[in-house]
């Protein structure tokens, strides 16, 4: 199965998170513009082809194996959960670390 085109955005936010220290290191490290890199991660652009091969290269995986669909989606988000979760991609670290606090202490 392959991977849904909108999902690619948070495919490579995944992996570079996983890989480099920040978005800045990630782009040295691939040869793209940093505000290329921050539209991607943070509007959700899709990345050009050059691009994609770019930072598939850096982040030592085959593109095949980067467009390969490997979780079934296994429920659908509404309208207002989707604005949550964008909005809490926006956030920095630290302030989505407060945010998780403040949630949990809802919930008790």
């Amino acid at each position: 199965m392959i991977l849904p085109i909108e999902e690619i955005p948070s495919r490579i936010k995944y992996l570079y998170r996983k890989n480099f220290k920040n978005l800045s290191d990630f782009a040295k490290a691939c040869g793209i513009p940093y505000t290329t890199l921050d539209c991607i991660i943070k509007r959700g652009s899709i990345p050009s082809l050059k691009n994609l091969y770019k930072i598939c290269a850096c982040l030592n995986i085959e593109m095949a194996d980067f467009l390969k669909s490997y979780e079934p989606h296994v429920f659908v988000l509404d309208e207002t959960s989707r604005e949550i979760i964008k909005m809490y991609d926006l956030l920095p670290e630290r302030k989505k670390e407060l945010l998780v606090s403040y949630l949990r202490g809802l919930l008790e």
